[in-house]
This record gives structure tokens, C-alpha cells and sequence, in this order.
């Protein structure tokens, strides 16, 4: 009868298993069961003789320890039947008596139970630990060439675990076992080669044994060989190739490889790029605990990359690999807390987070923990120390916190002001494509503060800024074109770059791309798309836009005309104190939607025009104001007495222009008559109280274009001249 074949101790899978556990007492447990069970029969019949009974039978078999201890009586002085029977005894959990099966085959010799009983005692597994001990009998096995024993006293000299740390002795144990081709000693003998440890730097040579490695199946040394093929270390570029070995070792289950093969799905490195295979990979690897395969992870569901967006299941991964002291995991957390995505905004643990990525030496944290304290924002507001992590990111090359050092420098904040250092830094950022360093660096160098005046260098660092895609130098770069300051004046250029910063949000923008469709001014005239852009300005607040839009919506231009949605964005400009839009809506409630007037809010609007104007010139209107007052209440009584309807009945002459701002100070002399709940500061409609105002630098739509128009002032006379005020371009 043919023997069947069997699994021996000294199978490439065994040993390859034990020496992996060496470092850890907890996987050595693991390892030692798991070494047992591989030692299977296939169709195994125990019945040719005790001794082959107890060879052939498994470990984890029940009647694995009643047959080797017949083999045992046969044979009593057989070293490798006390190992056999040593196995036997661990898979029946009785350490002690395996440690004495183990010493007695040791004692004989035999080096597959030295290795084994080495194991026993840096584990402290049936005796006490003993790391004399396991190091006597490690060397004992390693000197009888069994590779998996001379692997492991090559890393215990590699750590410095046990025995005086030996960079040189450790390449000689590899060497030995890998000559035996032991793949974990090829891998780790590539490893000394390719870092020049212990041993001369060759990475050709260590390609090779990563090669031997792999192709016998080892998952890490596939990886490393893999990640040569793929930098052109020590071995030609090969992308396709390294992709290859990156997906040999991943189906093994190797995690670092998975992780590796989502970088190549998310880059294009040798396969078509492919998002949605890329976060596969990023969370088998995640789901098996690797913190940078979780950082990735969490930063696809961030932003929604190859997978739906979910910031909330983002910070989970987050805060996998954080409380794995992962680095980029807790500064990925804190940055969550900090912004308030996926998790309720909270600056303390933010700050928090950020300090114990930051005290790792992370540069993003450190960054982050500087602005913390630049801003206050959950430490003590401390510029000093915002300047201080600054420069430990900044000096370690961090293009962000180089560009903070820089603002620090020009604006002084927590250091001496130092133009010429701020110029130093902002350069550094720049050099790394920071757009905001560039674009910072074309005022320094336009007003020659901390460098030589230099208005060429200037544009130089503001179409770089622009090119970058940095929306302010994008509109900076418009204006440039429109009026030819520094640049030859070019309107399609100007127009170009304009819409370039609108479609990204950039509101002064958005505004200047609305008045140039209006006007036709470098572009095709065009009042819907006008109106469109004048609605994505007036949307972030720009009263200018509100203005405009208002307007729109009274004239019908590129919009339906609508005075309820005209009214409603002259109360959204009026609500920011802007005078123009006071005015603008104090004339528009006189005349009222659909002729009907609304003489109380008009008044009221018309008093905090008034005292705008007021408080921001002199107190000579007063005169005027008194004068008016009798006439006011004289015709509010009279309205009131006539009613409602004979109001829009009767027809609205309009004053002659001579007396410009006659009407506008009158009603607003008249606000004193009306009933404090019906003033603006009281009614229910939410009317802004009077302060003073901060006034626009330009006026799209001017006080004079809005009343002439006749479409708020409903025929009255503008206000006077002096309050006009007109855009040079279509751009400011």
C-alpha cells in the first residue's frame, strides 16, 4: 500500500507560521495551534506500526496522544516521537505536559523541538518565561540549519529582543535561512539589502530575493516587490507588472497590499482607473484594521469619491485608525470636530485630536493646532503659539503652515513683523504650488515690501495663483485684462478669467460677470443670464447684486416682472443698512404694488434714510426736515380722511426736478408723526433699526439709476447729485 503523503514539521507552511509568531507571545499561541492542526494525514490508516501511527495521525486528532504514547513504549528514547507527542499534548491544551514531551525531544536533538520549545518559553507557556532560555534553544535549532529557528534569531537580533541589538549578525541568520529558501528570511534579507543595514546597500540584489520570495507565494515580499516595479527602484518602471503582484498578494488577503491595490485603482497605476474598485479594496484592507486603508477609506466617504458621501460613516474610520494612534487618522478626526463634518462641531475635541497627531510630529496637525490657537478655537487664543506650530510644520516642509509663517511675518501675529520674512515663507509655499502663497506674494512684490519692487514678478505670482484655481486671483487677474494695468488690456481674456472665478463661487465675481451681461460690455448682451448671476451674488449677501436684482424683477429684465420679489430683495439690501436700498425701498412703498401705498413703512423707511444720512454727513438736512414736517402731516391727515381707494384712484403728479430731494425729506420728516409701531424698528416686517451705514465702494445700480428709472421712484425726483456714484468698469 502507498504511504499517503503528510505534512511534516518542517513544511514551508509550518515554518513559515512559527516564525511569524516569534515576536508576540499572543500570536505564538496562535501560531502553535495553528502549526498543529496543518500537521494532516490525507486517507491516513494508522496500522503498519506505533511509530508510524504516531507520524501519521494529526495533532488535533483525540487519538493523537493514547497512539504516540504507545509509540512511545515501543521506542521510549525517539526524539520525534516526544515532539509528536508534544504536539499532540498542546492541541489537548496540556501545556505542561507538551513542555515536557518538547524537553525530551530537545534533549534529543531534535531541532524542529528546540525551535518549538524556544517558543514554550518566550511564552511562558507550561513553565515560566524564560528568555535565556528560549534564546539557548533557539540558537541550538539554528545551528542545525532549521531555517524557521535561524529566522528567528535573526530578528531577536534585528529588535535587539533579548540579545544585543545586531544589524550585522541579523543579515547573517537571514542569509542562512534564506539559502534554504525560507521566503520570510528572503523578504527580510531584501529588506537589509535594499535599506544598506547591516550589510552594503544593493536594491538590484534585494529585487532579486524579493523576487524569490514572491514566487513562492509570499504575501510581503509580493508587496515589496510590487511597490519596486512600481517606483523603478532597483529594477526597470513597471506599472502593469507591479499592479500584477500588488493583486497576487491582495487575494491572499494581505492587507497592506489591498490598500496598495486601491491606490493603484485611484490612480490609473497600471490598470484603468477605477474609483469604485479603488474603495473596495481601501475597505478590505480597513476592515482587517489597517489605519492608512481607514484614513483612505474615510476620506472617500468624505467626499463622496467612488462611493456616496457619508461624513458621518467617514469619522468612524476616522476614529478607527485614530485610536490606533494612527497619525493621519486622528488629524483626519480633528478636522472633522473642527468644521463640524459628519460630527456636531466641537473645537475642544478638535483641539484635542490635533495635538496628539501634532505631538507625532504630523505637520497637517501641527498646522491645524496652530490655527486653533491663532483663532481661539477650543485652546486659549495664543498667537504665539500659533506661530510657534507654524514653524515646526513649516520647517518640515508643510506648504500650509509655511504659508501661515508667512502671514504671521506680514501681519505680525505672534512674531515681530518681518516683511522679508514673510516674503521668505510665502516663497517656500509657493515653490510647492500654494496658490495662496502666490497670490499674497503679488501685493509684497508690487509695493516692494520685503523684496525689491517688482511688478513683472507680480504677474508672475498672479497667474499662477489664477492658473491654480484661486477664485480672488482669478478675479484679480480680470481686472487686470479689463483695465490693462500691468497687462495689455484684453476684454476677452478679462471675461474669461472672470467666469472662471464666478463658476467657483467667488461672489465679487458672479457680480462683475451679471454687469457685464447686462451692459454687453466684452461679452454678448444678455438680461437673463444677467439676472441668473445677479441672483448667485444676491444669494451671498452682496447688496450690489440685491440691488440689481431687485431692479430686474421691476423692469421684467431676464426675469418675470414681479414687484412682490422686487420689494422682497430691496428689504434683503435694506436690512444691511445700505442706503441706496433704504431709499430704493422707501420710494417703492410710497407708490405701493399695484398702486396701493403704504405710506407708514414708506415713512418709516424714509426716517432711516434720513438719519443715514444724518450721521454720515452733517446736520444741515435738519433744516430741510423741519421745514417739510407741517406739509407731511398735513397730507398724511388728508390721505387718511379720503381712505384707501380714493388714494389709488387719484393720480400721482411728479414733482418738478428743481427740488431734487424735496419729497425724500419731506416723508421722512414725517416719520416722526407716525406711530412708534409702525416705524421699521418696530414693525413686524423686520425692518433694521437706523444705524450708520458702511457704504458700498461702487453702485451698480446708483441711487440716480434706480429712481430715474421710474421704476421705484414712481416719478419722483432722484436724490441730489452728490449721492451718485458710478462704476469706472464693468469689473469693480
Amino acid at each position: 500500500m502507498a504511504r499517503p503523503i503528510v505534512s511534516s514539521s518542517h513544511s514551508p507552511g509550518l515554518t513559515r507560521m512559527s516564525i511569524e509568531a516569534i515576536p508576540s507571545r499572543r500570536l505564538l499561541v496562535t501560531m502553535t495551534s495553528t502549526a498543529l492542526a496543518v500537521l494532516v494525514i490525507t486517507g491516513a490508516r494508522a496500522d503498519e506500526s506505533p511509530a508510524t501511527d504516531c507520524d501519521l495521525i494529526a495533532a488535533t486528532d483525540t487519538r493523537a496522544v493514547p497512539i504516540c504514547e504507545a509509540a512511545l513504549t515501543a521506542a521510549p528514547q525517539t526524539a520525534r516521537l516526544h515532539y509528536r507527542l508534544g504536539l499532540a499534548l498542546d492541541a489537548a491544551d496540556d501545556q505542561v505536559g507538551a513542555v515536557r514531551a518538547l524537553s525530551r525531544a530537545a534533549d534529543g536533538g531534535d531541532a524542529a523541538a528546540q525551535f518549538a520549545l524556544a517558543q514554550k518559553f518566550a511564552a511562558g507557556q507550561g513553565l515560566a518565561p524564560n528568555e535565556n532560555e528560549a534564546i539557548a534553544w533557539l540558537r541550538k535549532a539554528a545551528e542545525q540549519d532549521f531555517a524557521p529557528a535561524q529566522h528567528a534569531l535573526a530578528l531577536r537580533y534585528e529588535r535587539g529582543q533579548g540579545i544585543a541589538r545586531s544589524d550585522a549578525e541579523a543579515v547573517v541568520w537571514f542569509r542562512k535561512a534564506a539559502e534554504q529558501g525560507y521566503p520570510a528570511a528572503q523578504n527580510s534579507l531584501a529588506q537589509k539589502l535594499e535599506q544598506g543595514r547591516g550589510v552594503g546597500q544593493d536594491r538590484a540584489l534585494a529585487v532579486s530575493w524579493y523576487r524569490r520570495a514572491a514566487e513562492l507565494g509570499y504575501a510581503a515580499a509580493q508587496n515589496n516587490l510590487a511597490q519596486k516595479l512600481e517606483r523603478g527602484e532597483g529594477v526597470a518602471r513597471d506599472p502593469a507588472q507591479a499592479f500584477a503582484w500588488y493583486t497576487r498578494a491582495a487575494e491572499q488577503g494581505y492587507a497592506t497590499a489591498q490598500n496598495n491595490l486601491g491606490l493603484c485603482f485611484a490612480g490609473g497605476i497600471g490598470v484603468a482607473q477605477d474609483q469604485d474598485r479603488a474603495v473596495r479594496w481601501y475597505r478590505r484592507a480597513a476592515e482587517q484594521g489597517l489605519a492608512v486603508a481607514q484614513v483612505n477609506l474615510a476620506q472617500r466617504l468624505e467626499r463622496g469619491t467612488g462611493v456616496a458621501r457619508d461624513p458621518a460613516q467617514a469619522v468612524g474610520w476616522f476614529r478607527k485608525a485614530a485610536e490606533q494612534g494612527y497619525a493621519s487618522g486622528q488629524a483626519g478626526l480633528a478636522a472633522a470636530y473642527a468644521d463640524g463634518r459628519g460630527v456636531p462641531r466641537d473645537p475642544e475635541i478638535a483641539a484635542a485630536w490635533f495635538r496628539r497627531a501634532a505631538d507625532q510630529n504630523h505637520t497637517v496637525a501641527q498646522n491645524g493646532l496652530g490655527q486653533a490657537y491663532e483663532n481661539g478655537q477650543g485652546v486659549p487664543k495664543d498667537l504665539v503659539k500659533a506661530a510657534g506650530w507654524y514653524r515646526k510644520a513649516a520647517d518640515q516642509g508643510n506648504a500650509a503652515a509655511q504659508y501661515n509663517l508667512g502671514r504671521a511675518y506680514a501681519g505680525g501675529l505672534g512674531v515681530k513683523p518681518d516683511p522679508a520674512a514673510a516674503v521668505t515663507w510665502y516663497r517656500k509655499a509657493a515653490d510647492q504650488n500654494h496658490r495662496g502663497a502666490s497670490f499674497a506674494l503679488v501685493t509684497l512684490y508690487e509695493k516692494g515690501e520685503g523684496v525689491a519692487q517688482d511688478r513683472l514678478q507680480a504677474m508672475v505670482f498672479l497667474r499662477n495663483a489664477a492658473e491654480q484655481g484661486l477664485p480672488a486671483a482669478q478675479h484679480a487677474l480680470a481686472l487686470r485684462y479689463d483695465t490693462g494695468d500691468g497687462i495689455a488690456r484684453d476684454r476677452s481674456q478679462a471675461t474669461a478669467w472672470l467666469r472662471k472665478a464666478a463658476d467657483q463661487g467667488h461672489g465679487a465675481a458672479e457680480l462683475a460677470l451679471a454687469k457685464a451681461y447686462r451692459t454687453g460690455d466684452g461679452i454678448a448682451r444678455d438680461d437673463v443670464q444677467a439676472a441668473l448671476w445677479f441672483k448667485r451674488a444676491a444669494d451671498r449677501g452682496l447688496v450690489e447684486a440685491q440691488l440689481a436684482l431687485a431692479e430686474s424683477y421691476a423692469q421684467g429684465r431676464g426675469v418675470p416682472a414681479s414687484d412682490q420679489d422686487a420689494i422682497i430683495w430691496l428689504k434683503k439690501a435694506a436690512a444691511q443698512k445700505n442706503p441706496d436700498a433704504v431709499l430704493a425701498l422707501a420710494n417703492r412703498l410710497l407708490a405701493g404694488p399695484g398702486g396701493a401705498d403704504d405710506w407708514p413703512e414708506a415713512a418709516g423707511w424714509y426716517g432711516v434714510w434720513l438719519r443715514q444720512e444724518l450721521a454720515r454727513q452733517d446736520l444741515s438736512g435738519l433744516v430741510t426736515a423741519g421745514a417739510t414736517v407741517f406739509v407731511i402731516v398735513v397730507i398724511a391727515i388728508l390721505l387718511a380722511r379720503r381712505g384707501r381707494t380714493a388714494v389709488r384712484a387719484a393720480p400721482r403728479p411728479s414733482p418738478p426736478r428743481a427740488a431734487p430731494a424735496a419729497t425724500a425729506h419731506a416723508a421722512a420728516a414725517h416719520a416722526a408723526a407716525v406711530p412708534a409701531a409702525a416705524t421699521p424698528e418696530t414693525t413686524s416686517r423686520g425692518a433694521p433699526s437706523a444705524t450708520t451705514p458702511t457704504r458700498p465702494t461702487s453702485a451698480m445700480w446708483s441711487r440716480a439709476g434706480a429712481l430715474q428709472s421710474g421704476t421705484f421712484a414712481t416719478g419722483r425726483s432722484p436724490p441730489p447729485a452728490a449721492l451718485v456714484t458710478r462704476p469706472r468698469s464693468f469689473f469693480s
